[in-house]
C-alpha cells in the first residue's frame, strides 16, 4: 500500500467517524428535546429545564427558544428575565420564529431590557410573520394599522387575513370589520357576519354581537351564505378569498 493510499484511508476513517457522531448527536438532541417538550406540556417543569440545559448548552435554538421561556415566565426555575430573554435572542437569530415574535414585541413596547425601537420592532416580527408566527401577523397587521408606524391598508389586511387563517380571535373580528367597513379590502358583509361569527367560535364574545349587529343590514339569502360558509370554515379551516352575495339590500 502506498503512502498516498494510507493517507486517502486514515482521511475516510476520520470522516466516517466524524459523520457518525454528528447522527448520533443529532439523534440525541432530537430525542432530549422531544422528550423535554411532553414534560413541558404535563407541566414538569423540572424534568424540562434539565433535558433543555445541555441541549442549549451546545447551541440548540429550539431548545434555547423553550428554556428562554421558562426562564422569562418563571416556569420550574425562579424567574430570570435577563436569563430567558438573552437565550430567546439567541434562539431568534437562529431563525426560530416564536423568539423573532417574541423578541420584536419586547422591542415594540420597551419590555424586559428591550429597547424602544419600532423599526427593530418591525423587522424583528416581518421575520417571525414569514415563517407563519401567528402572533407577528396580528401584531404587524395592527402596527400598519396606523400604530406606531405609517398607515397601509393594504398590508394591514395581508397580515390580518394570514392571522385570521390561523383562526386568530382577534384578527378575524378585526378583519370583518374591515370588510364591513371596506377599508383596506372589499366592502363584504357576508365575508363581515361570517368572520364575525368564526371569532366567537374561536372565543371572542364581542364577536356575536357585531355579528348579530350587522346582521340587521343583511338580506337572508347573505345571511345563508354566510352560514354556509361557517360550516366550510369548520370543516376545511379556510376562508374564501371574497363572497358573491355582498349587497347590502334586505329582503
Amino acid at each position: 500500500m502506498t503512502t498516498k493510499q494510507h493517507q486517502l484511508i486514515k482521511i475516510n476513517h476520520h470522516l466516517i467517524c466524524f459523520i457518525s457522531l454528528t447522527l448520533i448527536t443529532s439523534s440525541y438532541s432530537f430525542s432530549s428535546f422531544h422528550d423535554a417538550e411532553i414534560f413541558h406540556q404535563k407541566q414538569d417543569h423540572i424534568k424540562a429545564i434539565n433535558e433543555l440545559k445541555p441541549l442549549a448548552e451546545i447551541g440548540d435554538a429550539k431548545a434555547q427558544n423553550l428554556l428562554g421561556k421558562m426562564y422569562y415566565l418563571g416556569q420550574g426555575t425562579p424567574k430570570n428575565i435577563p436569563k430567558g430573554v438573552a437565550l430567546l435572542r439567541e434562539a431568534a437569530k437562529k431563525g426560530i420564529p416564536e423568539a423573532q415574535g417574541a423578541i420584536g414585541y419586547m422591542h415594540l413596547i420597551g419590555e424586559s431590557g428591550a429597547l424602544l425601537d419600532i423599526k427593530l420592532a418591525q423587522d424583528w416580527m416581518t421575520k417571525a410573520a414569514n415563517q407563519g408566527d401567528v402572533n407577528s401577523q396580528y401584531n404587524l397587521a395592527v402596527m400598519y394599522g396606523g400604530k406606531g408606524i405609517k398607515e397601509d391598508p393594504a398590508k394591514s389586511s395581508h397580515w390580518m387575513r394570514k392571522a385570521a387563517e390561523q383562526g386568530h380571535k382577534y384578527a378575524l373580528n378585526n378583519l370583518a370589520f374591515m370588510h364591513q367597513e371596506g377599508k383596506g379590502v372589499a366592502k363584504d358583509l357576508v365575508l363581515a357576519h361570517m368572520m364575525y361569527g368564526i371569532s366567537y367560535r374561536e372565543g371572542n364574545i364581542a364577536g356575536l354581537k357585531s355579528q348579530k349587529k350587522i346582521a340587521e343590514k343583511m338580506s337572508k339569502t347573505q345571511i345563508k351564505k354566510s352560514t354556509e360558509l361557517i360550516k366550510k370554515w369548520q370543516k376545511y379551516n379556510q376562508l374564501p378569498l371574497i363572497s358573491k352575495t355582498s349587497t347590502t339590500r334586505k329582503n
